[in-house]
């Protein structure tokens, strides 16, 4: 599994992690407050930008011009956010990232699964 995958799929389960992680805790005051504080600043670099991982990503009408974006939007049509940032290659970027969906959804290449 390379760190982009694990890297991704981190993000997507960090709500179960943080879950098991205060249940782990149970009642030590000092141990709450260190992970809260961790999780405030984590969340400011995992922004997941309102998409779940189970959300349907659905190709527009409208085609990139640029190669890179038209092959990876092809490929990301039909499956989940999850799959296809584990799966979707992104010329140099190396994996899809939230960033790019959004991206993508912007300008008009993909629908919006928000709405």
């Amino acid at each position: 599994m390379s760190k982009k995958t694990v890297k991704v799929e981190a993000q997507l389960n960090r709500v179960d992690a943080l879950n098991i992680l205060r249940d782990a805790i149970g009642n030590d005051t000092d141990a709450v407050k260190a992970l809260d504080v961790f999780t405030r600043v984590n969340n400011k670099t995992a922004n997941a930008r309102g998409f779940k991982a189970d959300h349907v990503l659905v190709r527009a009408a409208k085609t990139a011009k640029a190669g890179y974006i038209a092959d990876r939007v092809e490929l990301a049509d039909g499956m989940t956010v999850a799959e296809a940032m584990k799966t979707v290659p992104n010329g140099h970027h190396g994996s899809y990232r939230y960033a790019d969906i959004s991206y993508d959804i912007a300008r008009g290449y993909l629908l919006d699964p928000r709405s």
